[in-house]
């Protein structure tokens, strides 16, 4: 600072006129709208792959994810599941095809290789969803299962008894229509519940557990006016130990919290969300109070409804994906706070949205994905640090993607900035912080024509002079970052950059 300090006073002295100064230390305003500034602020013209919104005083590489391939396995995957399957303490993949057969893939450690096991094949109409739960309560992770189109088991189970394939158990075997089953302990009797949603009968219910795998379950229907229940929970809102039910239904729009009271249900309308495909159950903003996260297949958005006192409010969380059918939150960064992942099937991309902790989301594309059915969020590589892994309707491609690598290179461009006067002299200065394998490359441009701004001019170390750049008439400067890495693991941080130049008349 101190040599740059000198430079614009020999500057001011040796052209007899004033010097100016312009700087930027923070880019968290984003992209601007183009027009000419009379000084820089927190906002630039465009960037590629650099990283601006998690730190205001510094500019990192963007992540660039890497997808690792599970399996392709040639028919339509409708659904994954990630968890300890073996209980050996890594996490695997279980894959679900369209109506059809289950496979689990064991994760030798890392996540880079799998063994392949067929856990269940069925010989007609397999299940069309599965849960994870510990449904025996023996200390291993067991699965649900629901089936619209099969001819005699709607709702079962399947044991796991540590061997293939695992025995199927029957919980409602009136016929299939169950589109959606999820897990948990309604009546509070210690052991899990199922409860399942039938759309094309507009009928919701629970399966209270016997406790043994050989007694019967007994069916209870929730009678609350559904037309087409789609998505179904069973949530702790309250964090009482008393369980609720969240339900969609896609015909009205509705999103509906269900609350035990007496011998019945009593309904709670949360707002509404155009083509309610997903729902899911998150504190996004730390407060104590779990909000309710819904995916809106027709208006391309995420939206969260929240209570305030005792109303519920719809806000807009998150867009960017085309017709979102599957949504899920987690910390994914690591930062102590739950971000919000989504899928699409039809826009075939898997997206994040890193939660900034001021009620917005800063959008993170991971990749495209074929048909992309399912998203779920696991390690996967034992790193401590969780990772996205996707299913595909078309191709029955499984992987994973490991979020946080940065890009080997990044750009941003400043916005233009209008120097007034004709500059004679000038020097630019910056500071940046280069790991080893890292680079830091800045770049200036001078036009009298902002719609014209002409070739970048590298500068070769800070600071440095640019009175050569100058001619008569030029009025507009554009400064331009490059960062790079040679280890994706790395990136250079850039902190600050200063321009000052002085105005005097060319001779």
């Amino acid at each position: 600072m101190k040599v740059f300090r000198a430079a614009m006073i020999l500057l001011s002295l040796a052209s007899q006129a004033a010097a100016h100064e312009a700087s930027q230390g923070s880019w968290s305003g984003g992209p601007s709208a183009g027009f000419p500034v009379r000084a820089w602020s927190s906002s630039f013209r465009s960037s590629n792959h650099v990283n601006w919104w998690t730190d205001d005083s510094e500019l990192t590489l963007g992540y660039s994810p890497e997808c690792i391939g599970i399996q392709a396995r040639g028919e339509g995957a409708s659904q994954l599941l990630a968890f300890d399957v073996d209980s050996d303490g890594d996490v695997d993949i279980t894959a679900l095809e369209l109506r059809g057969n289950i496979t689990w893939f064991e994760n030798l450690g890392a996540g880079r290789s799998f063994v392949i096991h067929s856990l269940r094949t069925f010989d007609a109409f397999g299940p069309d969803m599965v849960v994870e739960v510990d449904m025996d309560s023996d200390g291993d992770l067991d699965m649900a299962a629901c089936s619209r189109a099969s001819e005699s088991l709607g709702i079962y189970w399947l044991e796991n008894t540590g061997s293939d394939p695992w025995p199927v158990h029957a919980v409602y075997d009136s016929g299939g229509g169950c589109g959606w089953v999820d897990a948990g302990d309604i009546d509070a009797d210690g052991d899990p519940d199922l409860v399942a949603a039938f759309p094309s009968e507009g009928a919701l219910v629970w399966m209270d557990n016997p406790g043994a795998a050989e007694d019967e379950w007994a069916e209870h229907r929730i009678e609350v006016d559904l037309t087409a229940p789609w998505c179904v929970r069973a949530v702790d809102l309250e964090g009482n130990g008393s369980m609720e039910i969240l339900v969609s239904d896609f015909d009205t729009h509705r999103i509906l919290l269900l609350r035990p009271e007496g011998s019945g249900w009593r309904k709670e309308l949360l707002g509404e969300c155009p083509g309610p495909s997903c729902l899911t159950q998150s504190d996004l903003n730390g407060d104590g109070i779990i909000d309710v996260l819904a995916c809106s297949s027709w208006e391309d958005r995420l939206y969260r409804f929240s209570r305030t006192g005792g109303e519920w409010l719809r806000t807009e969380v998150a867009k960017g994906i085309v017709a979102p059918e599957h949504v899920g939150a987690a910390d994914l960064d690591g930062d102590g706070d739950p971000d919000i992942f989504a899928s699409s099937r039809v826009g075939n991309e898997v997206s994040w949205w890193e939660n900034l902790g001021t009620r917005s989301f800063a959008l993170h594309r991971v990749g495209m994905q074929q048909g992309c059915s399912w998203v779920c969020a696991a390690n996967m590589d034992s790193d401590d640090r969780l990772e996205l892994a996707t299913a595909s309707m078309a191709d029955g491609s499984l992987c994973w993607w490991n979020l946080f690598d940065h890009a080997y290179s990044g750009r941003l461009d400043s916005e233009i900035l209008y120097l007034g006067g004709d500059p004679a002299m000038g020097m630019v200065e910056w500071t940046a912080r280069k790991p080893p394998g890292t680079s830091v490359e800045v770049q200036v441009r001078i036009s009298p024509d902002r719609l014209r701004m002409g070739e970048w001019h590298t500068l070769s170390s800070s600071p440095a002079e640019i009175d050569r750049l100058f001619f008569p008439g030029c009025a507009y400067l554009q400064y331009r970052i490059l960062l790079g890495t040679d280890n994706r693991r790395v990136s250079p941080f850039f902190e600050e950059i200063r321009l000052g130049y002085s105005d005097s008349p060319f001779l």
